[in-house]
């Protein structure tokens, strides 16, 4: 397999907005609860004509489509975070914890150590899409989806690319 190269005089500057929730809830919950952007195969079971679902409590994070403001010079996305538990009582408890996590009083200009080790904030939080139970593969009514739009400012610092290119051979 080969692996990507990039120019070496390319600087990635871009925090993964995925990571950078799943790294904050992670922090929070511990292993009390399951966080992943695609659920493995088979970790989500429907349990037909039973009260009780048979998945451990998790948080599937999933970015949708955002954009990058060039005025602000920040990445605005739109995460989705469904909650999924073996009830729906229990899913709608987990879907208000992450409201108010979520909340842009609580969550804006906290540190969020990610798994290499850097630190990055979320600078604005904006809940985007409440939450829904909708038809989607998966879903039952214990998969609780919530949307937020949160913005995240490109580092300082980076190479003027347009200066880079122009002095290329």
């Amino acid at each position: 397999m080969t692996m990507l190269e990039l120019p070496n005089w390319y600087e990635d500057g871009d925090t993964d907005a995925e990571e950078l929730v799943m790294s904050y809830f992670s922090r929070l919950l511990g292993d009390k609860v399951h966080v992943c952007t695609w659920l493995p195969p088979g970790w989500y079971e429907l349990t037909p004509g039973e009260e009780v679902g048979g998945t451990q409590p998790t948080l599937r994070v999933w970015r949708q489509p955002g954009r990058f403001d060039p005025s602000l010079r920040m990445d605005q996305a739109v995460i989705q975070i469904a909650a999924i538990t073996p009830t729906r009582k229990e899913s709608w408890k987990l879907t208000r914890f992450i409201r108010r996590m979520m909340d842009d009083e609580v969550v804006t200009g906290l540190p969020i150590t990610l798994p290499d080790g850097e630190t990055s904030t979320i600078r604005k939080s904006e809940e985007w899409l409440g939450p829904q139970l909708v038809p989607e593969q998966y879903v039952d009514e214990k998969f609780i989806p919530i949307s937020f739009k949160i913005s995240l400012r490109e580092p300082e610092g980076l190479p003027n690319y347009r200066q880079i290119i122009k002095s290329l051979p």
